[in-house]
């Protein structure tokens, strides 16, 4: 792939967007640690190809910046006010226009095997998970909440997502991974309800009995007083007078 633009393809699995890296590192630089990484790495090592030079422009802010895009799994677009000029060498910086360092780029990595295998490091390898009985790599569609099946492990706790990749020797399956189904009619797991809960409802209850046999007898008596006031006068009407005093 060398040479070639490694822009994002129809199908491609790119759901991490991540700031840029490649803008703030000087071309000559970053191409001379390459080859000497080629020197001094073990032969057999894959590393993505770097995607050509190219001249990023900001014409309200009259600068120019030369910068990779992106490699075989990874790939950035310039934030807004900047534009690609073309390759570096064939769209030369404009006269009279600053040169500056990159800017941070907008890029987002890729999730294939090639770029999460032992020695590349730079894929979005989160919804990678690891098969070590059977010496097997995948992905699942997403990690979060996925009940993997037996024998298949995601991410350590204790390992940093740069350094999950497919060990070197294994292999890839073909299709992806799929999480398990919960059994059908399975409960969701509930909370136990503490016994001051389960004792609060009848407390209420008896609370409001308390209060409704209260106004029945505060009812009772007033509907009661008028009855006993009209017999009250009516015995004393029929006393003699002399009695009344």
């Amino acid at each position: 792939m060398e040479g070639n633009e490694s822009r994002p393809q129809e199908g491609s699995r790119a759901k991490v967007r991540v700031p840029g890296r490649w803008a703030a590192v000087p071309v000559r630089p970053a191409l001379s640690f390459a080859a000497l990484l080629v020197v001094l790495w073990p032969a057999g090592t894959l590393f993505a190809t770097p995607t050509p030079p190219v001249i990023l422009v900001n014409h309200e802010s009259r600068e120019c910046s030369q910068v990779i895009q992106g490699d075989d799994c990874s790939w950035c677009e310039p934030p807004a006010g900047w534009e690609v000029l073309g390759r570096a060498g064939e769209a030369p910086c404009p006269e009279g226009y600053a040169q500056v360092d990159g800017p941070a780029m907008d890029c987002r990595r890729y999730e294939t095997p090639f770029c999460c295998s032992g020695g590349v490091h730079r894929g979005d390898c989160d919804d990678m998970v690891v098969d070590q009985g059977a010496a097997a790599c995948g992905f699942v569609d997403e990690i979060e909440g996925c009940t993997l099946p037996e024998g298949w492990q995601s991410r350590p706790a204790g390992v940093e997502a740069q350094d999950w990749s497919c060990p070197a020797g294994y292999g890839w399956v073909q299709e992806e991974v799929a999480c398990l189904a919960a059994p059908a009619g399975t409960p969701e797991p509930t909370d136990a309800v503490p016994e001051q809960d389960e004792e609060s409802p009848w407390r209420g209850i008896c609370f409001g009995l308390s209060c409704l046999i209260l106004v029945a007898v505060m009812f009772g008596f007033a509907a009661m007083f008028p009855v006993w006031y009209v017999s009250r006068q009516q015995e004393r009407r029929m006393l003699p007078p002399s009695s009344k005093k």
